[in-house]
Protein backbone atom coordinates (compact mmCIF):
# COMPACT_ATOMS: atom_id res chain seq x y z
CA UNK A 1 0.00 0.00 0.00
CA UNK A 2 1.49 3.08 -1.43
CA UNK A 3 1.58 6.04 1.61
CA UNK A 4 0.59 9.03 0.43
CA UNK A 5 2.06 10.88 3.31
CA UNK A 6 5.56 9.09 2.56
CA UNK A 7 8.13 9.16 5.47
CA UNK A 8 6.71 11.30 8.71
CA UNK A 9 10.04 10.99 10.40
CA UNK A 10 11.64 13.53 8.53
CA UNK A 11 11.15 17.52 9.26
CA UNK A 12 12.39 18.92 6.54
CA UNK A 13 10.20 17.09 4.13
CA UNK A 14 7.47 19.17 3.04
CA UNK A 15 4.16 17.87 3.60
CA UNK A 16 0.74 19.64 2.22
CA UNK A 17 -2.40 20.12 4.62
CA UNK A 18 -4.81 21.42 2.06
CA UNK A 19 -6.09 20.30 -1.60
CA UNK A 20 -5.12 22.18 -4.75
CA UNK A 21 -6.93 25.73 -4.81
CA UNK A 22 -9.80 26.14 -6.80
CA UNK A 23 -11.82 22.56 -6.49
CA UNK A 24 -14.49 23.52 -4.21
CA UNK A 25 -16.58 20.55 -3.13
CA UNK A 26 -14.52 18.49 -6.25
CA UNK A 27 -11.38 17.59 -3.50
CA UNK A 28 -13.04 13.97 -2.74
CA UNK A 29 -12.85 12.95 -6.07
CA UNK A 30 -8.69 13.08 -5.49
CA UNK A 31 -9.29 10.21 -3.06
CA UNK A 32 -12.30 8.43 -4.38
CA UNK A 33 -11.22 7.00 -7.83
CA UNK A 34 -13.26 9.39 -9.88
CA UNK A 35 -12.02 11.89 -13.10
CA UNK A 36 -11.05 15.37 -11.97
CA UNK A 37 -9.54 16.84 -14.96
CA UNK A 38 -12.71 18.38 -16.27
CA UNK A 39 -12.64 19.68 -12.28
CA UNK A 40 -8.80 20.77 -12.43
CA UNK A 41 -7.31 23.99 -13.41
CA UNK A 42 -4.01 24.19 -15.64
CA UNK A 43 -2.49 26.78 -12.93
CA UNK A 44 -3.79 24.62 -9.59
CA UNK A 45 -1.71 25.28 -6.77
CA UNK A 46 -0.41 23.73 -3.39
CA UNK A 47 0.67 25.75 -0.89
CA UNK A 48 3.17 24.76 1.93
CA UNK A 49 1.35 24.83 5.37
CA UNK A 50 3.42 28.18 7.60
CA UNK A 51 2.46 25.44 10.49
CA UNK A 52 4.70 22.83 9.01
CA UNK A 53 8.79 24.19 8.78
CA UNK A 54 9.29 21.66 6.13
CA UNK A 55 10.02 22.83 2.49
CA UNK A 56 12.38 20.10 0.83
CA UNK A 57 10.24 18.73 -1.98
CA UNK A 58 10.98 14.83 -2.41
CA UNK A 59 9.51 12.59 -5.51
CA UNK A 60 6.76 12.20 -2.86
CA UNK A 61 4.79 15.07 -1.24
CA UNK A 62 3.74 14.06 1.52
CA UNK A 63 0.14 15.24 1.55
CA UNK A 64 -2.58 15.25 5.15
CA UNK A 65 -5.31 14.92 2.75
CA UNK A 66 -4.60 11.30 1.16
CA UNK A 67 -4.09 12.10 -2.34
CA UNK A 68 -0.74 11.30 -4.26
CA UNK A 69 1.25 14.08 -5.12
CA UNK A 70 4.76 13.36 -6.99
CA UNK A 71 6.88 14.59 -9.42
CA UNK A 72 6.83 13.78 -13.37
CA UNK A 73 9.74 11.30 -13.45
CA UNK A 74 7.39 8.87 -11.09
CA UNK A 75 4.68 9.80 -13.20
CA UNK A 76 6.40 8.46 -16.09
CA UNK A 77 7.72 5.38 -14.54
CA UNK A 78 3.51 4.90 -13.71
CA UNK A 79 2.96 5.20 -17.35
CA UNK A 80 5.59 3.03 -18.54
CA UNK A 81 4.38 -0.03 -16.00
CA UNK A 82 0.79 0.35 -15.65
CA UNK A 83 -1.91 0.29 -18.19
CA UNK A 84 -4.96 1.49 -16.35
CA UNK A 85 -6.56 4.74 -16.02
CA UNK A 86 -4.93 7.32 -14.42
CA UNK A 87 -4.80 10.96 -14.50
CA UNK A 88 -1.39 13.30 -13.77
CA UNK A 89 -2.73 16.66 -12.71
CA UNK A 90 -0.55 18.86 -12.87
CA UNK A 91 0.48 21.21 -9.86
CA UNK A 92 2.29 24.54 -8.59
CA UNK A 93 3.56 24.15 -5.46
CA UNK A 94 4.05 27.29 -3.51
CA UNK A 95 6.44 28.23 -0.28
CA UNK A 96 4.74 29.52 2.86
CA UNK A 97 6.07 33.14 1.76
CA UNK A 98 3.60 32.42 -1.85
CA UNK A 99 6.99 31.58 -3.90
CA UNK A 100 6.75 29.21 -7.04
CA UNK A 101 8.84 26.39 -5.85
CA UNK A 102 8.77 23.81 -8.71
CA UNK A 103 6.09 23.02 -11.19
CA UNK A 104 7.24 19.80 -11.89
CA UNK A 105 4.46 17.95 -9.88
CA UNK A 106 1.22 16.76 -9.82
CA UNK A 107 -1.52 14.81 -8.44
CA UNK A 108 -1.61 11.33 -9.60
CA UNK A 109 -5.32 10.19 -9.88
CA UNK A 110 -6.06 6.54 -9.94
CA UNK A 111 -9.32 6.73 -11.82
CA UNK A 112 -12.02 3.26 -10.71
CA UNK A 113 -11.56 0.82 -7.57
CA UNK A 114 -11.14 -2.88 -7.70
CA UNK A 115 -13.26 -5.01 -4.91
CA UNK A 116 -10.34 -7.85 -4.16
CA UNK A 117 -10.23 -6.85 -0.17
CA UNK A 118 -10.47 -10.59 2.31
CA UNK A 119 -12.35 -8.13 4.27
CA UNK A 120 -12.05 -11.40 6.98
CA UNK A 121 -8.34 -11.73 6.40
CA UNK A 122 -7.62 -8.48 6.51
CA UNK A 123 -9.49 -7.72 9.64
CA UNK A 124 -11.70 -4.96 8.63
CA UNK A 125 -13.35 -2.66 11.86
CA UNK A 126 -16.30 -0.88 10.55
CA UNK A 127 -19.17 1.42 11.38
CA UNK A 128 -22.54 0.67 12.67
CA UNK A 129 -23.80 1.16 8.63
CA UNK A 130 -21.28 -0.81 7.15
CA UNK A 131 -18.23 1.11 6.27
CA UNK A 132 -15.04 0.12 6.40
CA UNK A 133 -12.94 2.42 8.71
CA UNK A 134 -9.61 0.05 9.89
CA UNK A 135 -7.81 -2.52 8.05
CA UNK A 136 -5.57 -4.00 10.08
CA UNK A 137 -3.76 -6.71 7.89
CA UNK A 138 -4.24 -5.40 4.58
CA UNK A 139 -5.18 -9.11 2.27
CA UNK A 140 -6.08 -8.99 -1.32
CA UNK A 141 -7.64 -11.79 -3.11
CA UNK A 142 -5.41 -11.87 -6.66
CA UNK A 143 -8.34 -14.08 -8.13
CA UNK A 144 -10.20 -10.54 -8.54
CA UNK A 145 -7.05 -8.80 -9.87
CA UNK A 146 -6.36 -8.51 -13.78
CA UNK A 147 -3.35 -9.77 -13.50
CA UNK A 148 -1.56 -6.59 -15.83
CA UNK A 149 -2.59 -4.43 -12.73
CA UNK A 150 -0.24 -2.69 -11.16
CA UNK A 151 -1.61 0.27 -9.48
CA UNK A 152 -5.03 0.18 -7.91
CA UNK A 153 -7.85 1.91 -5.47
CA UNK A 154 -9.16 -0.72 -3.02
CA UNK A 155 -13.18 -0.46 -3.76
CA UNK A 156 -13.45 -0.99 -0.04
CA UNK A 157 -11.24 2.29 0.79
CA UNK A 158 -10.94 4.24 -2.61
CA UNK A 159 -8.24 6.31 -0.31
CA UNK A 160 -5.89 3.42 -0.13
CA UNK A 161 -3.76 3.48 -3.08
CA UNK A 162 -1.80 -0.80 -4.16
CA UNK A 163 0.95 -1.27 -6.01
CA UNK A 164 2.17 -4.15 -7.25
CA UNK A 165 6.03 -6.08 -6.70
CA UNK A 166 6.32 -4.72 -10.48
CA UNK A 167 5.56 -1.30 -10.48
CA UNK A 168 7.49 -1.24 -6.51
CA UNK A 169 10.84 -2.51 -8.67
CA UNK A 170 10.89 -0.26 -11.41
CA UNK A 171 10.78 2.56 -8.69
CA UNK A 172 13.17 1.42 -6.54
CA UNK A 173 15.37 1.15 -9.49
CA UNK A 174 15.29 4.96 -10.04
CA UNK A 175 15.97 5.40 -6.63
CA UNK A 176 12.91 8.10 -5.97
CA UNK A 177 12.87 9.53 -2.72
CA UNK A 178 10.18 9.43 -0.30
CA UNK A 179 8.59 6.50 -1.78
CA UNK A 180 7.03 4.53 1.38
CA UNK A 181 4.62 1.45 1.31
CA UNK A 182 3.21 -1.42 3.16
CA UNK A 183 3.41 -4.70 2.54
CA UNK A 184 -0.12 -6.35 1.49
CA UNK A 185 -1.09 -10.13 1.77
CA UNK A 186 -1.78 -11.70 -1.02
CA UNK A 187 -3.93 -14.54 -1.36
CA UNK A 188 -5.23 -17.04 -4.26
CA UNK A 189 -2.04 -15.65 -6.07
Amino acid sequence: MLRTMGATNDPSLCILQDPPEGLGRHDYGLTSGQTMGAHWSPKARLLMDPDIPGMKLSTVVGTAMAFLVCHRDMMAVIREVCHNEIEFLPVEIYNQRGKLVSSDYGVLNVIGTVDCLDEKASQVKKTSKGTIVIIKTPTIDAKRLAPDLHLFRLAAKPEKLIMSETLGRALAKRKFTNVVFDEVKVING
